[in-house]
């Protein structure tokens, strides 16, 4: 199946069986064509693969996981794991926040990185909270008080295991830096970070670059205004 989305330049090639997913995707594709346009527009073709189980899943991605996968995303592709595989009833709404998710990540790769590289490294924080934003919408600024009390840099610095063990609030973290972080520097910023990445540049200098401090300080800094915030409450 061939899916198109002018305005994002957008050509997806979803291939593999499942009559669910490329009828959803038929019937809901501006739902999600509609929240990567704030994102910008892809650079190539992308590939969607369904696959059949946990494990053909954790064969196509690029590193290994002790994450509960359910998709993988890297630089033009996309695997996801069939939703007549899943180990619950998935509602339509939760297989088509995934497929938005994954093209996130693709969208953030092809913007970011110059043909023939590989993506930069970009810490937990901003990798997930591009996506969780795509997929979920701007987060609620009063979970700020609940996650006060976290370690917050830690979290948004995450590893695999932790992300494993603490998912829900590595994702509100990296949602919640992410959006303070583009509230301060916007579209431009955002644009001006991937250039300087497909330029070659590792995230932290490009971070600098564009913002003038270090990426982990920035985290750092927003969890103790949040603390401060929560203590003067």
């Amino acid at each position: 199946m061939l899916l198109h989305a002018a305005e994002l330049h957008l050509e997806l090639v979803v291939e593999g069986g499942s009559a669910r997913l490329t009828a959803l995707l038929e019937r809901r594709w501006s739902e999600v064509v509609l929240p990567l346009r704030r994102w910008g527009c892809f650079a190539r073709p992308v590939t969607l693969t369904l696959l059949p189980s946990v494990a053909a899943l954790r064969a196509a991605a690029p590193r290994p996981s002790v994450l509960d996968l359910r998709g993988v995303a890297w630089i033009d592709r996309v695997w996801l794991l069939a939703p007549e595989q899943w180990p619950f009833e998935p509602e339509e709404l939760a297989i088509i926040a995934l497929v938005v998710h994954e093209l996130a990540h693709v969208l953030w790769f092809q913007r970011s990185t110059a043909p023939g590289r590989l993506p930069a490294y970009a810490p937990t924080w901003f990798r997930e909270g591009v996506a969780v934003l795509a997929a979920q919408g701007a987060p609620d600024p009063h979970d700020r008080r609940a996650l006060a009390q976290l370690p917050v840099a830690a979290l948004a610095y995450a590893d695999d295991v932790a992300v494993a063990e603490h998912g829900e609030q590595v994702y509100q973290v990296a949602a919640l830096l992410t959006q303070t972080w583009l509230d301060h520097q916007g579209p431009r910023g955002y644009a001006s970070l991937c250039r300087e990445l497909r330029s070659g540049r590792g995230f932290a200098e490009a971070f600098r670059r564009v913002c003038g401090e270090d990426d982990r300080h920035f985290a750092a800094r927003i969890a103790e205004g949040w603390l401060q915030e929560a203590l003067r409450r």
